[in-house]
Formats: structure tokens, C-alpha cells, sequence
């Protein structure tokens, strides 16, 4: 790693990582003691918990002026000072016989916990901004010494007494602040003068950050402190296998956080905290099911990566957007994240006193994840230079460890299979050897669809329509009135039925000549605006995405448009194959079984959750045991719909194929008789040949799930991608149409028009119209046509027949390069 200025870099991100260890030893000492504190007094859970808290709401506030006193004394002097202060608190620690006495050692025992905001500014001033990330991330990784505290506070209550426990680090602190000094520099800088903390408050964006470090490093630290006393009261488990587990999910978080600086430094800040706060969501929300200890521990470790990645990149952004302050605002972020994580503990404390339980607590973090993912368009972050190009060459590292992306892709997916598989079956002691064929063709049938599916958005267009999708989904745009005139045509099926959101531009005709070439019969005049043509801000992704999804994915609507008969069978067929899936997937690899209750009911377990308790005789558990045969009599419906119709039909039998067209629909028959016949065995022959017709069964079905990766029906999972497409469309159509060169008619949205020309030209090809200045692309279908008409007669363009404007010529895309010949 290169450094900004002087050859102390890394001696001092060295020297600050290890003192910022020792300091969150000595800060979370009490934690693991929890217990034994509560025994020993006769504490309630609220107290405990307030024991606990108290050192991390010191450690929150005093962020704040140990920030601005960096920034004005310098890192070097304020650690050190800070290092040295710690022995006096560990000693009252030791000292004390009572719950008044232990909460007055603890709450100054903060000031450990606040040495973090003198590191950040102090570093960030040795590397370069291109390392702020990974540099700021290494030195997070201090936060390790919380797990040295849970790990080496109970073997040393267990050796002496717990009073030793704080005896021991007093001269490990007064050591290392002389140490510390003696070894450590200030980067050069203008002394004296810097910004108070008054400024820092008065920062929006100041603010911003707090909250998301709020969440992930409160998070962090609530976690990290009352998990010894979570894994306790939830499983019972010994003191010494809680601390473990709870060093384990510090451990994780901890190593995550140079990855969160890793990657904010790569992707950016923005992305990498959107990443954290889904996955921190995802994960409280899972929390609130009451898991079993295994998948709780799980569930806690990604937890812990979240946490880990989002307390990296909130400390790349401030350097990022204040330089000049980095001190100050270093000690209100930090001091709001302390401040996440003294106040779960009181919560959780308290809610199990009056409640029983954590899960409101876990709802709650959820929630304020959700929030805190919603504000993350407030903040504006401009791409670095160095970002992009790192991005891709990261990218290309990783890709050259496989033979393609395609190949990386699979190997991650069935990695996450195998994990699923194994934590699903609780370490395969529900996997149903039986199910083996099943479960290595569908192994195989999802890498295969893995495979094309990257091969498939590997391809230009079909890259670009994924990116635009993804970034349009939740942007705000200014919503346009709509319009009152029937849809243009050649503007494209996304309006289909749908009343033109941005329909302000005025029909033209630049044909009018007697000798020009007549327009296509039926052209659209134009769009015209209907009522106020203000327009209105507004995020129209979501609602076209659910529309989508419910109209044209889950009913069919498309295809009803076609015919009645046609949209029936498409959607039986459709229904009946993924219900099965649905059902046979998670059997076959044991994420969802049976257990007996008694002799007459049945509880349902998914992944090792009691979800719900059934007779075994009742309407429910009837509907379960036969909803893989119901929803094999609407596909054997359906398919046989569809080859009648392509045995009957004229025009289907002109263009179809037998392999490609009436091979799947008869191989879907075989796996549905097959399928229906072991039903009818088992229910009214007695059994009649059932070995014989399993065979048979499991022989189609390893067939069908190979060939459906290569084969007509990879349509079925692939037309989820249509609304990608809609959201493409109609957010573009909110953010400006694009008029037709010639005839100046509205007809495709303008960014669209952008992407296909990046996409012809990255292709190698320019498609340039006669004209030689603009691209065919700006054309609407009918003069298209005209243009080639002219072109056959050999005659030369006269003015009014090339392009009246250049609507797309003198415009940057995207911060790409201008689209000029």
C-alpha cells in the first residue's frame, strides 16, 4: 500500500490498530461478566443491561471532543493521553464490591471506547484518498478486542477471581500509551486551526451518516456485548461456550469491516452501505422467527458481515465529503453508533423483563435498517476517478480464477446450495436418501441455468438493459401528466394500454413537398399534452414493477390477449410446473419435512422452524399431501392443450419444430402421467406396479430438469426478466422522450435511443444514416423505412428529407463519452 506523505504510514496504522485493540479490551471488559455480576448482586435484567450500557454511552459522547481535539492537537498526544486515563477506571472496576460501585468504574470505563474517533482523522491524513477505505478498515479491525474480552475474561475469572480481570490490564494499557508515543507521528498539517464541533452539527449530511453508523456499528457493539447473555437465557447454554460463540460473531464483523473499506473504495460508499443495510434487514427479520440454535448462529455470522461491510464504508464517506473536519465529524458519527449500541441493550433488557421475549427487539432493528436503506438516495456521491477503472480490474482478478464468469457464477451458486443443503437438512440428518437422483439433476439443472443466464446478460444489449433496470427501480424522476390521444405507434408494447406519461412533443411533417415520399399508412400524428403539464417528482419503478409482475408474469395477461384458449393453456402449464417445483424442491433437498405430534397430527418444519401444527386427517394437510398431484392435473391440462393446438393449428404446425417445439411439451406429458399414475397406484390399486412406475418417474424428471437449463422451457423462469424491461421503459419514458429526427413524432424514450447506440457502436457497428450525421437509431419505424426507400431509388436527400434536429448528438450519457462521429 502506497502512502500520501512520509515513510510513517504504516507505523502509524499499525500503532493505531493495536492500541485501538487494547482499548476495546478494556472497554468491554464487563460484558462477559454479566452473569456473574447478576448472581453475585441479585441484579434484574434491566440492570444488568445498564451495567452493560454504561461503558458504551461514555465511549458514545466522549467521540465527540476527543474528534475535535485531534483535529487540533493531533492524534499522537490525544491517544496516548487516552491510553494512560484507561488504568484508572480498570482499577475502580477491581475494586468494587456492589451494584453502585461496579455502575460508577463502568461508566468512565467508556473512555475507552471513545479513543476510536482519534484514529480515523489521524490516519486519514497519512493515505491517500483512493486508501481511505482499506486503510480506515484495517485499523476498524481493533474492534477485535472485544472477542479477546469475551474470550479472556472468563479463563481469568476462572484462574483467580474476577477482580483480576481488570488488575490484569492495567499495565497492559499504561505500557501500550507510552508505546504508543513513542513509536507514533502526526501527518504534517497547518496546526492550530481546525473546525469545532458547532460546525460538524450543522452538516446535513453529518447526520446522514450517523444513522447508517448508527445501525451498523450499534448494531455491532449491542450484539457483540449481550450475546454472552442472549445465548445463555435463549439456549442455556454454559457461560464459557456463550462467550465463544459471541467472540465468533465479533470475529466475523471485525474481519468484514476492512472488506466494507475494501469495497467502498471500489464500488463506492453508497453501494457498499446499501448492501450492508438490506442484509442487516434480512437478517433481524429472520431473527424474530425464534430459530433453533443452529440456524440462529448462522443468521447471527451473516449478520455479523453485514454489520462488518457497513461500519467500513460509513468511515470511508467521511473523509471522503469532509477533509477538513474529518476529526469532528469522526467524533459525531462514532459517537452516534456508540449511542446504537447503548440503547438495544436497555431494550432488549427491558422488553424481556416485561415481555418474556427479544423478538420486538429484532423487529425493531429490522426496521430501522429498512429506514435507514430508504434514505440512502439523500446522498449524492460522486464516482472518485479511481473507482471504475479498480472496479473492473477487481472484477477481472476474480474472473481469472475461473474459466469465465459463467463458470464463477456456478461455482458461487452451488457453493450457496451446499451451504443451504446443509443447514436446511440440520447437517443432513433430514436429506431423504431416497430423493438422491432428484436432488443431483435439480443441482445440476440450477448450474445450468447459472450458466445461461450469465451468458446471457454477458451480451451488450442485454447488460446495459440489466444496469439501467437495477439503477431506475427506485429513482426519483419527475413524473409527466399523461395524455389524452391513442399511443404512437412504433413507440412499443411497454404503453400498451397504459395512458403516455410524457407526452409533450408536437407532430411534424417535414415531408410536405410534391415530390416527397408518402409516411407509412396509419402513422400517429403525434403526442399531445391533456390538462397541467407540470410535472411532479415521484419513483414510478416500483408500481410498473409490481404491475408487471401480477399482469404479464403472474396471470398471463399478455398472452390472454391472444385468445382465451391460448392464455389458458400458458397459464395452467406455467402454474402447474412451478407449483410442482415449488413443492418438490425444498422435499428433495430437506428444507421441509414432517414431523409427528402424537398419532393424529403432523407439524411442518421449514429449515428447522416449527411453522405449524395439523391433523392428519384434516382439510389442511389433505390439500398438502395431494397439491403435487393438483397441480400435475392443471400442467397435464395445459400440455395437452398446447399439443393439440400444435398438432391442429395451420399456422402453428408452419414454423414449429419437432426437437425444439413438441419434444418438451411430450416430455412434460411423460413426467406428469408417470407422476399421476404413482398417485393412482398408491390410492386405488393397492401399489399395482409401484416400483416399476417410480423408476419410470424419476427417469423423466432427471430428463426434463437436464434439458430445461438448454431447452424451450428455460422460457419459463426467463420471463421474470420482463420487468426489467417495463421498468427500462417507463422511468425513461418519465425522464424524457426522444422525437424522430425527420418527422419530430415522439416515439422511444431518449435513453433508450442512447443505449442502443453505445451498444451498436461497442458492437463495432455505427448504422449511420444517408445523411452521415445521424444514427438510424433516431429514427422512428416508418421513416426508417423511407430512408431505405430512398436509398434503393438512388436518389439524393434533400433538406427536408434528412434529420430536421440532432436531439442526441451533443449529450454525454451517463457520464460516458459523447456520441459523436
Amino acid at each position: 500500500m502506497a502512502t500520501q506523505s512520509g515513510r510513517y504510514s504504516m507505523t502509524v496504522l499499525a500503532a493505531s490498530t493495536i492500541a485501538l485493540t487494547v482499548s476495546f479490551v478494556t472497554w468491554t471488559l464487563i460484558s462477559p461478566l454479566a452473569s456473574t455480576f447478576q448472581q453475585m448482586y441479585g441484579l434484574t435484567n434491566l440492570q444488568t443491561s445498564l451495567v452493560i450500557a454504561a461503558p458504551v454511552l461514555l465511549g458514545s459522547l466522549g467521540r465527540i471532543p476527543l474528534g475535535a481535539m485531534t483535529d487540533r492537537y493531533g492524534g499522537r498526544l490525544v491517544f496516548a493521553v487516552v491510553l494512560l486515563l484507561q488504568a484508572i477506571p480498570l482499577l475502580l472496576a477491581g475494586f468494587s464490591r456492589g451494584y453502585i460501585s461496579l455502575l460508577i468504574a463502568a461508566i468512565p470505563l467508556g473512555v475507552a471506547g471513545a479513543a476510536f474517533a482519534v484514529g480515523i482523522p489521524l490516519i486519514s491524513r497519512w493515505f491517500p484518498p483512493e486508501q481511505h477505505g482499506l486503510a480506515l478498515g484495517i485499523y476498524g479491525t481493533g474492534n477485535i478486542g472485544a472477542a479477546l474480552a469475551a474470550l479472556l475474561a472468563p479463563q481469568i475469572a476462572a484462574a483467580w477471581s474476577w477482580p483480576w480481570v481488570f488488575f490484569t490490564f492495567v499495565p497492559v494499557v499504561l505500557v501500550m500509551g507510552a508505546v504508543f508515543y513513542a513509536t507514533a507521528r502526526d501527518a504534517p498539517r497547518a496546526p492550530g486551526k481546525a473546525p469545532g464541533v458547532g460546525l460538524a452539527l450543522r452538516q446535513p449530511l453529518a447526520w446522514l451518516l450517523s444513522y447508517w453508523y448508527f445501525v451498523t456499528f450499534g448494531g455491532f457493539v449491542a450484539f457483540g456485548g449481550y450475546l454472552p447473555k442472549l445465548y445463555t437465557d435463549l439456549y442455556q447454554l454454559p457461560r464459557g461456550q456463550a462467550g465463544t460463540l459471541a467472540s465468533l460473531f465479533v470475529l466475523t464483523a471485525t474481519a468484514m469491516r476492512p472488506l466494507g473499506g475494501w469495497l467502498s473504495d471500489r464500488i463506492g460508499g453508497k453501494r457498499a452501505i446499501n448492501l450492508s443495510l438490506l442484509g442487516i434487514a434480512a437478517m433481524a427479520a429472520l431473527l424474530t422467527l425464534q430459530l433453533p440454535l443452529n440456524p440462529f448462529r448462522l443468521v447471527l455470522l451473516v449478520a455479523g458481515v453485514c454489520f462488518g461491510i457497513g461500519n467500513g464504508a460509513v468511515f470511508k464517506l467521511v473523509p471522503q465529503f469532509f477533509p477538513t473536519m474529518t476529526g469532528a465529524l469522526t467524533g459525531l458519527v462514532g459517537a452516534m453508533g456508540g449511542l446504537g449500541g447503548f440503547f438495544p441493550p436497555l431494550v432488549m433488557g427491558a422488553l424481556r423483563d416485561r415481555l418474556g421475549t427479544y423478538t420486538p427487539a429484532f423487529a425493531l432493528l429490522a426496521i430501522a435498517a429498512l429506514v435507514g436503506w430508504l434514505l440512502i438516495d439523500a446522498l449524492e456521491e460522486k464516482p472518485a476517478p479511481w473507482n471504475r477503472p479498480r472496479e473492473q480490474e477487481a472484477l477481472l482478478r476474480l474472473e481469472r480464477a475461473f474459466a469465465s464468469r459463467a463458470a464463477m457464477n456456478a461455482f458461487i451458486v452451488t457453493g450457496a446450495l451446499l451451504v443451504l443443503v446443509y443447514v436446511g437438512t440440520d447437517a443432513l440428518h433430514h436429506f431423504d436418501p431416497a430423493l438422491y437422483g432428484y436432488a443431483v439433476a435439480t443441482a445440476v439443472a440450477i448450474i445450468g441455468m447459472t450458466i445461461r443466464l450469465t451468458a446471457w446478460l454477458m451480451r451488450p444489449a442485454t447488460r446495459m438493459l440489466s444496469r439501467r433496470a437495477v439503477g431506475q427501480l427506485f429513482r426519483r424522476v419527475m413524473k409527466k401528466p399523461g395524455v389524452g390521444n391513442p399511443v404512437p405507434a412504433g413507440v412499443g408494447r411497454w404503453f400498451e394500454g397504459r395512458r403516455h406519461p410524457g407526452g409533450y412533443l408536437a407532430a411534424q411533417d417535414n415531408l410536405r413537398t410534391p415530390m416527397k415520399l408518402p409516411a407509412v399508412r396509419g402513422a400517429d400524428p403525434g403526442l399531445k399534452p391533456e390538462g397541467d403539464v407540470h410535472a411532479v417528482p415521484g419513483r414510478p419503478g416500483p408500481a410498473v414493477a409490481g404491475s408487471t409482475l401480477i399482469n404479464n408474469i403472474l396471470l398471463n395477461r399478455f398472452i390472454f390477449r391472444r385468445g382465451w384458449w391460448r392464455g389458458l393453456q400458458h397459464f395452467l402449464l406455467m402454474w402447474g410446473i412451478l407449483g410442482s417445483f415449488a413443492i418438490t424442491i425444498p422435499l428433495t433437498f430437506g428444507w421441509l419435512h414432517f414431523e409427528a405430534v402424537g398419532e393424529t397430527h403432523y407439524t411442518v418444519v421449514a429449515f428447522g422452524i416449527s411453522l405449524f401444527t395439523m391433523p392428519v386427517h384434516g382439510l389442511l394437510a389433505g390439500l398438502i399431501y395431494h397439491g403435487l398431484s393438483t397441480f400435475a392435473v392443471f400442467t397435464l391440462i395445459g400440455v395437452v392443450m398446447m399439443i393439440l393446438r400444435r398438432l391442429l393449428d395451420k399456422d402453428a404446425r408452419v414454423d414449429q419444430r419437432v426437437e425444439y417445439d413438441l419434444f418438451p411439451l411430450y416430455l412434460v406429458l411423460a413426467v406428469t402421467v408417470t407422476g399421476l399414475f404413482l398417485t393412482v397406484s398408491h390410492a386405488w390399486l393397492g401399489g399395482w406396479n409401484y416400483p416399476t412406475i417410480s423408476i419410470i418417474h424419476q427417469i423423466t424428471v432427471v430428463i426434463l430438469l437436464l434439458y430445461l437449463p438448454f431447452g424451450k422451457l428455460f422460457h419459463i423462469p426467463m420471463r421474470s426478466l420482463a420487468v426489467a424491461a417495463d421498468v427500462y421503459h417507463e422511468v425513461g419514458a418519465h425522464e424524457g422522450l426522444a422525437a424522430c429526427a425527420r418527422c419530430q413524432k415522439a416515439f422511444a424514450t431518449r435513453q433508450q435511443l442512447r443505449d442502443v447506440i453505445a451498444v451498436l457502436r461497442e458492437s463495432g457497428m455505427s448504422l449511420m444514416a444517408p445523411d452521415g450525421k445521424t444514427y438510424l437509431a433516431e429514427y422512428c419505424p416508418e421513416c426508417r423505412r423511407v430512408l431505405r426507400g430512398l436509398v434503393y431509388s438512388r436518389r439524393p436527400l434533400r433538406a427536408e428529407e434528412a434529420g430536421a434536429s440532432l436531439p442526441l448528438m451533443h449529450e454525454n450519457p451517463g457520464g460516458g463519452p459523447a456520441l459523436h462521429v
